[in-house]
């Protein structure tokens, strides 16, 4: 099967409080490659990406690896 797009998640500590507490981000990244069908470059010429906040660490690598399960991404746990 060929790859039409490149696609990475990150969780990031955002630094930022929201009702005095941490901000914990789950964001994902999809990016262009060379076999990238034009009418995706058409709708996102720059690429995508998208976030998620969660107050707990916890939910937030729990759903972190639930979405790169779901989505055939690398366990962001594992080596």
């Amino acid at each position: 099967m060929e790859e039409n797009v490149m696609a990475s998640t990150a969780l990031q500590f955002c630094g930022e409080l929201k009702k005095d507490k941490l901000i914990f981000r789950v964001r994902i990244w999809i990016e262009a490659i060379g076999s990238t069908p034009e009418r995706w470059l058409d709708d996102f010429p720059n690429g995508f990406t998208h976030h998620w906040d969660f107050d707990n660490l916890r939910e937030a690598i729990k759903f972190q690896r639930n979405f790169s399960a779901k989505w055939g991404l690398p366990d962001p746990l594992e080596d």
